[in-house]
């Protein structure tokens, strides 16, 4: 919400275009916003089925809002929907609402390296002991719940991480984000079909969100900060090239 006017709310839409609502409930704060990734025309990274990894993104955010919810944690969801919206207003979202955490949920492609353990990945701001700690908190519950999983693994490098660019954090939604605790946690690699697989059940999702949800919960009411596999700085796997999402299409606001 940018400003108000008689009856209605001047808004940021997600393609970062301004525009009148009427009506709504405005949310001043909550205690975490969670950012499903990609959405819409881009899909985000594929598995070998031509499978998206929007779907699982949203699938286990959504899930995690509502377990969260259930514990009287507030929660907000950058889209609750299959739309495409700029990291832009994904940070924005985040920063307006002044949340405790904002977690980005994604789910990694790129390497063909085999591993004996799930090849997890969290990353963080790399000026943040407090997104160190909430990326070692989840890292460490999805890393365990996955490990539980018969699964042929790839990615030999998981863990703890913060990556440089050029301006500071490499990953845009965490360079403009700072100022509230950001991480993005990469919970497995959709590019290896048993992982994609796994992600894409629904026991799989529950249980990646549960994990999730515990990790958030344990980083808000504890001060545990655990021992993992950190390698602040390492560089990950090649990046998925950024799909061109075409002309960005709003969806209806009301």
């Amino acid at each position: 919400m940018l400003s108000s006017f008689a009856g209605g709310w001047w808004v940021r839409t997600p393609c970062d275009n301004v525009t009148a609502v009427g009506g709504g409930t405005r949310i001043d704060r909550v205690d975490v916003v969670l950012d499903a990734g990609h959405g819409g025309a881009e899909s985000g990274a594929r598995s070998p089925d031509g499978e998206a990894e929007k779907v699982p993104n949203l699938a286990v955010a959504r899930r995690v809002a509502s377990r969260l919810e259930q514990m009287g944690i507030s929660t907000a969801l950058t889209r609750g929907s299959d739309s495409f919206m700029t990291l832009k207003t994904r940070a924005e979202i985040a920063t307006a609402l002044r949340p405790k955490a904002f977690v980005s949920i994604h789910h990694n492609a790129g390497t063909t390296e085999p591993s004996t353990v799930p090849g997890t990945e969290a990353y963080h701001q790399i000026a943040s002991d407090d997104g160190r700690r909430l990326a070692r908190s989840i890292y460490e519950e999805v890393f365990s719940t996955f490990s539980r999983y018969d699964v042929r693994w790839y990615n030999p490098n998981p863990g703890v991480k913060s990556r440089r660019g050029d301006d500071g954090d490499y990953y845009g939604v965490l360079r403009m984000s700072q100022g509230t605790v950001g991480v993005i946690i990469e919970a497995a690699f959709m590019s290896n079909e048993p992982e994609a697989k796994l992600v894409l059940r629904p026991d799989g999702q529950h249980a990646e969100a549960d994990a999730i949800t515990r990790g958030i919960v344990r980083w808000l009411r504890t001060d545990r900060t655990g021992v993992v596999l950190a390698e602040p700085n390492a560089p990950p796997d090649p990046a998925v090239p950024a799909e061109d999402a075409g002309a960005c299409v709003d969806p209806p606001l009301g």
